[in-house]
C-alpha cells in the first residue's frame, strides 16, 4: 500500500485528493484527521475501497492503517459515486466561472476538467496521475489538475 494511490475525500464530497499515503499525509498535515480545526476532516480509502485511519507510526509521524471490514461491491460503487459528485462539482464551477465572466482572461478557463470513470482501482490510478501529489517532499508541487481543484475549492 505504501506506493499505491489512496483516496482522501471529505465527508460531504466537496474536496478530494489522491496520492500515496506519505504524500497525502504530508500534504494534508493536521487536516488529515481534522486535528487543527482549520480544514475539513478527510476519510481515507485504499484501492479496494477499504476504509483507512490515520494512526501514529513508530517514527513519531503518522501512517494510514486498514480500519474496518472488507469492502463490498456496494461500498466501492458508493465511493465511485462520491468521486463523481466531486467531479461534477468541479465541472459545474468551471462552467459557471466561464459563463459569468469570472474566468475572463484566464487561459485555463477554456479547459474542461477530465471526468474519470471505471473500476475503483483504475479511477484512483488515473486521478493519481492527473491530479495527484507526486512527491511527498514537495507538498505544493501538485499537478495542474490538483492545483485547479484547490483553486476551485480552496
Amino acid at each position: 500500500m505504501a506506493d499505491e494511490p489512496v483516496l482522501a475525500i471529505t465527508p460531504d464530497d466537496s474536496l478530494l485528493h489522491v496520492g500515496t499515503p506519505a504524500a497525502l499525509l504530508t500534504h494534508l498535515g493536521d487536516e488529515a484527521d481534522g486535528g487543527d480545526g482549520q480544514g475539513p476532516p478527510f476519510e481515507f480509502y485504499d484501492r479496494t475501497g477499504r476504509r483507512l485511519s490515520v494512526a501514529p507510526d513508530a517514527a513519531g509521524g503518522a501512517s494510514l492503517t486498514a480500519d474496518g471490514p472488507a469492502p463490498t461491491d456496494a461500498d466501492r460503487d458508493l465511493l465511485l459515486a462520491r468521486i463523481d459528485v466531486f467531479q461534477a462539482a468541479v465541472a459545474r464551477l468551471l462552467a459557471h466561472d466561464v459563463a459569468t465572466g469570472i474566468a475572463a482572461g484566464d487561459p485555463s478557463a477554456r479547459l474542461r476538467a477530465p471526468w474519470v470513470r471505471g473500476e475503483l482501482p483504475d479511477v484512483l490510478d488515473t486521478l493519481a496521475v492527473l491530479g495527484g501529489l507526486p512527491d511527498p517532499t514537495e507538498p505544493n508541487a501538485g499537478t495542474p489538475l490538483h492545483n485547479l481543484w484547490h483553486r476551485v475549492f480552496g
